[in-house]
């Protein structure tokens, strides 16, 4: 049926006819020549039916459209070749755009489906008004809006997968923290860096040379990650943030890429528990003799405090998040300085100020390589707990007047 809209001059009531409402003139110039349909409609009669231009219409006005669409002859139709270009459109525009998709984007992709839909009921509509053809855009637009639904939920879960697979990858070179907030805004990855007030450790293993000459390259790299993996433990729960592993040395660093209100304390717990750590780790490993592990092995730790430039550095092929400063060249030498002092943790006196509740004292006024201005040292015994003892308090106060007479050159006192 190709219905056309209503007009209210089709239809007369017929109680102006029964009535007598209507003279001869006026029924000759309604009907004379005609088709008349008659037809009821109240409610009750189960005579009012749905159109595609109205909801709710005269069961006999279906009937007198079909004699007016006989006789203007124009009729709706189907071609033999539609339902074929129909299976046609479903099947070539939902394949190419499911093929398309994953190189076109979602956001893309929606845009060209949106096109596709468009140009279907578009042109299903000027088929219909230039030549009264009925072609079906339903099933094809269906076909690409299941394909773009489908390929983009198969596309998104890939993508999380892979992400999820990054930044677990990436989550043992960097800072957890510093991956997530690299993922949420990828901007980050760029040259350069800002100037913080930071602290800075050095952690070493002693005569490791001496180590890698007993050991094979891969009992060597076995012995480093049962050393290594409890003392990232210890840096991570004290919230450093750890740069890179050089050989047997560890760099990490406090307050970047998240300020840390207490870096300065977490830095000084993390290196003492670090050295109780790997008491325990010599006793333990001797007792498993399961891994390679030297008899007594015993390590160095620098920590400095003050400012550093920390950012994204390095080339444009090639980033890392790092921090460069005198300070963290001072860390370095502090680490060195460990040996010959014959102690476990040298700090310095930027850092000394800021724990001064903490068990430390004094070891010297040193100049240290490639720099000029000397430096106090000291070294980190214990947690404010030690120095708040007695005898520790006792020990200081002989420390200290030991260091001044050294200092003044009274080598008798």
């Amino acid at each position: 049926m190709y219905y056309t809209k209503p007009h209210a001059e089709r239809t007369i009531p017929a109680w102006k006819i029964l009535s007598g409402g209507l003279s001869s003139a006026e029924l000759k110039a309604q009907f004379e020549g005609r088709i008349v349909f008659v037809g009821a409609g109240a409610i009750g009669l189960r005579d009012l039916i749905s159109t595609p231009l109205q909801d709710r219409d005269l069961g006999v006005m279906v009937h007198a459209q079909a004699v007016e669409q006989i006789i203007n002859s124009q009729f709706l139709y189907q071609p033999d070749w539609g339902a074929g270009l129909e299976r046609a459109a479903l099947f070539v525009l939902g394949i190419g755009l499911a093929l398309a998709l994953p190189w076109l984007g979602a956001l893309r992709g929606a845009l060209v489906g949106l096109l596709m839909l468009a140009g279907l009921f578009g042109g299903s509509y000027y088929a219909f008004h230039t030549n009264h053809f009925l072609l079906d855009p339903l099933y094809p637009a269906i076909g690409i809006v299941s394909a773009y639904l489908l390929v983009t939920g198969l596309t998104f879960y890939r993508e999380e997968r892979q992400r999820s697979y990054i930044h677990a990858a990436f989550d043992r070179y960097l800072s957890p923290e510093l991956v997530r907030r690299i993922a949420q805004d990828p901007g980050q990855l760029t040259l350069g860096g800002e100037e913080r007030e930071m602290t800075v450790l050095f952690c070493d293993i002693r005569g490791f040379s001496r180590i890698s000459e007993r050991f094979s390259p891969q009992e060597i790299i076995r012995f480093l990650i049962a050393f290594l993996t409890p003392m990232c433990d210890i840096l991570l729960g004290r919230q450093a943030t750890i740069d890179k592993f050089i050989g047997d040395a560890i760099l990490a660093f406090w307050n970047a890429p998240l300020t840390d209100d207490k870096q300065y304390e977490n830095a000084a717990r993390a290196a003492l528990d670090m050295g109780e750590r790997l008491k325990q780790l010599n006793v333990d490993m001797r007792k498993q003799n399961t891994e390679p592990w030297p008899d007594d092995v015993q390590i160095g730790i620098g920590l400095n405090a003050g400012p550093c430039c920390v950012g994204n550095m390095g080339s444009a092929q090639r980033l890392s998040y790092t921090l460069i400063g005198d300070t963290v060249n001072l860390a370095s030498r502090f680490e060195g300085l460990t040996k010959y002092y014959g102690v476990g943790i040298l700090i310095g006196s930027a850092l000394h100020a800021q724990i001064t509740h903490f068990a430390c004292v004094m070891l010297d006024q040193v100049r240290v390589v490639g720099r000029d201005a000397p430096e106090r040292v000291y070294t980190l015994i214990g947690d404010e707990v030690l120095g708040a003892e007695a005898r520790f308090a006792a020990f200081s106060k002989h420390h200290t007047a030991m260091l001044t007479a050294y200092l003044a050159q009274e080598w008798n006192a």
